[in-house]
């Protein structure tokens, strides 16, 4: 067998849907990171911001003047602004959330690109690397052009 019909031979179709897949795949993966990793520091902020505002209500509240009572809100005051547990729970569950959500938003690219990429009927792997090129172009033209967007409407 000669190189030249060894390079003829190949199915470089099937090698690109494949590659498109697994592009597809690190595009999709790599949004959600980055959404999770916002949604996570987004929730981290919003919880701590919730606990500090109920300590602070507690400690500026007493039901008779009391030193030891007043001292004793000041410490767990204290102790749950430096409360760490709090806000690395918060933070995992804020990133599983953006996570999740944005692999629900991108469920079209997750399922196109994974049929591509392990799909073993060829054509349906073509197919799938066929739609993530024409979605590719489609967002490409309406969000990275901006064409078709209807610009005179309000921000919401």
């Amino acid at each position: 067998m000669s190189i030249i019909s060894a390079v003829k031979s190949v199915d470089y179709a099937k090698y690109m849907a494949k590659g498109i897949g697994a592009f597809s795949l690190y595009l999709v993966g790599r949004d959600a990171h980055s959404w999770g990793a916002i949604q996570s520091d987004k929730n981290v902020k919003n919880r701590n911001a919730q606990a500090a505002h109920y300590y602070m209500n507690n400690i500026m509240t007493l039901d008779k003047p009391s030193r030891t009572k007043d001292n004793l809100q000041k410490a767990v005051f204290k102790y749950e602004l430096d409360n760490n547990l709090r806000g690395f729970i918060n933070s995992i569950t804020g990133y599983l959330n953006g996570f999740g959500s944005s692999l629900v938003s991108d469920v079209v690219p997750l399922g196109l690109g994974a049929l591509a990429l392990f799909s073993r009927i060829k054509p349906l792997a073509k197919l799938s690397a066929l739609g993530l090129c024409a979605m590719g172009v489609y967002s490409f033209f309406k969000d990275g052009l901006g064409m078709g967007k209807n610009f005179n409407e309000p921000l919401q």
